[in-house]
């Protein structure tokens, strides 16, 4: 595998491989030609809309490849099921804390059935305190 040394030749390559072109970005961006360009040529690095637009135009690309350039350049169907599984599988481990930790404080915990109602709120890094704030009499 040809090494590529930095996220403006990782993203122009998938670019080439894929038929994208700049304008595809600008449009899904509302940024300039001028703007895509510096991302490109790494003068500047992109911002999350960026990011965004290449999954738009490349669901399959691997963002963990295109900016640290571990990796490969795009998920293969298997790959995606295996990374389904892995994340569901952590999800369920932190809400198994979320229970134990909220039988310990005494909040009361998150009841099996109630999982669903707290879906997503793993995604902010401080589950556990909006766990808590919702248990918590005054909040509720």
């Amino acid at each position: 595998m040809l090494v590529m040394n930095s996220l403006g030749e990782r993203v122009k390559a998938v670019m080439r491989t894929k038929g994208v072109v700049v304008d595809d970005i600008c449009t899904l961006t509302g940024k300039k030609q001028p703007t895509i360009s510096s991302y490109l040529t790494g003068r500047t690095f992109p911002n999350e809309d960026f990011f965004e637009a290449l999954i738009k135009l490349v669901p399959e690309i691997n963002l963990h490849y295109i900016i640290t350039g571990i990796g490969e350049p795009y998920f293969s169907e298997s790959n995606l099921k295996k990374k389904v599984a892995e994340l569901e599988s952590r999800e369920k481990q932190l809400t198994d804390t979320i229970i134990r930790m909220g039988s310990m404080l005494g909040t009361g915990g998150v009841s099996q059935g109630d999982r669903s109602k707290y879906r997503g709120v793993f995604n902010s890094g401080n589950c556990i305190v909006k766990h808590t704030v919702i248990n918590t009499p005054w909040f509720a």
